[in-house]
């Protein structure tokens, strides 16, 4: 994702060249964000995951791209015609939106995540609390069997 610029003369990447990379990473990085949301909203974890690696690399790109365009004091920016700063514009807006869209879709996840975590750990424990068993007539039997030992669970929460 670093190389999307064509360099000058200088070994610098032309003003054009470096934010036609910005728009064509930010763009990647939309679509990326709107299937990692869809996948969250579905309850699809492990499916989300999968983008982790694609989805970090195009972050660092942006970043170090958006940084670049912003050290020389916008002169970058300057150098390129309004129509295509008019389009890196609307690119960062529908970037914002779709990272606002997916951190709230992301928390959601984790939420329901720690929800059915602690479900499983509230009916396990409640299932060892007890135990079933019948009496001479028949009739069911509860006794507190609480375990002296904890429960171990192993959870893997990363989105």
């Amino acid at each position: 994702y670093g190389n999307l610029s064509r360099p000058n003369r200088a070994g610098k990447p032309a003003p054009q060249s470096a934010v036609d990379g910005l728009i064509e990473i930010a763009s990647r990085l939309i679509t990326l964000l709107g299937r990692e949301t869809m996948l969250l909203r579905q309850m699809k974890i492990r499916e989300s995951a999968a983008l982790q690696d694609e989805k970090l690399a195009l972050t660092r790109a942006y970043e170090a791209r958006m940084r670049d365009l912003s050290d020389n004091n916008g002169r970058q920016l300057a150098a390129v015609s309004q129509a295509i700063r008019d389009e890196l514009k609307s690119t960062v807006n529908r970037f914002e939106d779709a990272a606002s869209a997916n951190a709230i879709a992301v928390h959601a996840a984790q939420q329901a995540n720690q929800r059915l975590m602690q479900a499983i750990v509230d009916i396990v424990s409640e299932r060892r609390g007890r135990t079933e068993g019948y009496a001479a007539d028949g009739s069911a039997t509860f006794k507190d069997a609480r375990p002296r030992e904890g429960l171990a669970l192993a959870l893997d929460e990363r989105l």
